[in-house]
């Protein structure tokens, strides 16, 4: 048996995500001080418990907070936002609810993943992926400084020596050696 987690692609709550705190800060700096910004945001500890391992940070209103793994601080910000936002009974709000304030996705901190607490999923979508691609410059400011790439170039791939284990390993899982086999990725594993 396989276990897999796959973002959803089709999740309307990021299209209604308005980026408030994330575009006060993108419009209004340098690229400079935009990714010092955001680069001071990954040292930031969790606004209720002090945790600095495996936060989340909303991508509405800019909340840091740790992860359901934790304490579950970033869920209740969601839930407590959530609520207070829908028990308004203002007629305009309820007319155009689809526009209002809702803080439903958060992004990772520690592997730049992207989670709808109203989904309950992982999304992504081009708009995240520009996100994401903000963060880890802001995240891995070296790679963009250095202009180094993620990954080495196919021609020196090629010319890396594996360990006798691995390549062992990878003639067994292609014999049909494994049967069973568990890949585990995400926020809850990335600590």
């Amino acid at each position: 048996m396989v276990f897999a987690v796959e973002p959803i692609l089709n999740c309307d709550h990021v299209a209604n995500v308005q980026f408030t705190y994330i575009n006060s800060i993108l419009s209004s700096n340098t690229d400079d001080i935009q990714v010092s910004i955001l680069h001071s945001i990954f040292g930031q500890k969790c606004e209720d418990c002090d945790e600095l391992e495996e936060n989340w940070i909303c991508i509405e209103c800019g909340t840091v907070a740790c992860s359901r793994y934790v304490n579950s601080h970033m869920l209740q910000h969601s839930v407590l936002v959530n609520n207070a936002s829908s028990s308004k009974t203002n007629p305009e709000n309820e007319k155009n609810s689809s526009k209002s304030r809702h803080n439903t996705v958060a992004f990772s901190l520690s592997d730049l993943s992207v989670w709808c607490f109203e989904c309950d999923s992982y999304v992504t979508s081009d708009a995240l992926e520009s996100l994401r691609s903000v963060f880890q410059s802001a995240k891995f400011p070296e790679l963009v400084k250095d202009q180094t790439p993620i990954e080495p170039p196919i021609e020196s791939r090629e010319s890396v020596q594996l360990d006798s284990r691995v390549i062992q390993f990878a003639h067994d899982l292609r014999d049909g050696k494994y049967k069973n086999i568990l890949v585990l990725t995400g926020a809850g594993v990335s600590t």
